[in-house]
This record gives C-alpha cells, sequence and structure tokens, in this order.
C-alpha cells in the first residue's frame, strides 16, 4: 500500500461520511470538532473531536462524578453510527473500543 494509496483511500472516506451528514473537520484544524480522518500505517483511522460545547451542553449530565467521561454515551452512539454508515458503503470498518477510534484497512 503507496502513501497515494491511502491518500485516495482518505479522501474516499471523507467524502463518504460527508455525504452521509457528517461533520469533517479540517485537515489543518487541530481544535476544530468534528471528524479527522487520516492515514495510519495500513490503514484509514477516523476520529471524533466533539466541539466545546457539546461538552458545555452535557456537563450536567454527570455532575455527581466530576471525573466521568459526560459525553461516552454520545460517542458510543456516534461511533456506531460511523461504523455503520461506513459499513453500508463497502468498507470494512472496525471501532476501537477503548479510543473509539474507526479503522478502515486498506485493500490488499
Amino acid at each position: 500500500m503507496t502513501i497515494a494509496d491511502l491518500d485516495a483511500l482518505c479522501i474516499d472516506v471523507s467524502r463518504t461520511l460527508g455525504r452521509a451528514g457528517f461533520d469533517i473537520a479540517p485537515s489543518s484544524t487541530g481544535t476544530a470538532g468534528g471528524l479527522r480522518i487520516q492515514p495510519a500505517r495500513d490503514d484509514v483511522l477516523v476520529t471524533w473531536h466533539p466541539d466545546a460545547e457539546l461538552h458545555a451542553a452535557t456537563r450536567h449530565l454527570h455532575s455527581r462524578d466530576p471525573g466521568a467521561d459526560d459525553d461516552r454515551g454520545i460517542r458510543k452512539a456516534h461511533t456506531t453510527a460511523l461504523v455503520a454508515s461506513l459499513t453500508q458503503a463497502g468498507f470494512t470498518a472496525a471501532a476501537d473500543e477503548d479510543s473509539g477510534a474507526i479503522h478502515i484497512p486498506a485493500a490488499a
């Protein structure tokens, strides 16, 4: 798998998720919310970075446990929707249970 192949896969994944209605963060923006799609070793990695507004809106959900991840349910639902969208579009996609990152392997 060449770098050009991985870049092409990133573009294909970005377009697919964009058509499905997901917000793709600009690749040059380190702090903007949205999906980040980037090449990894032999696959494409999709990660989600929620906007600061989401954190502010959900902070009260776990006010009894200040150390809790206040958006864990939203993250799980979002990851499930991403994997379903990618799979339905013909990609092989698997989510990392710990990080929520989605791996899309390059075709052999």
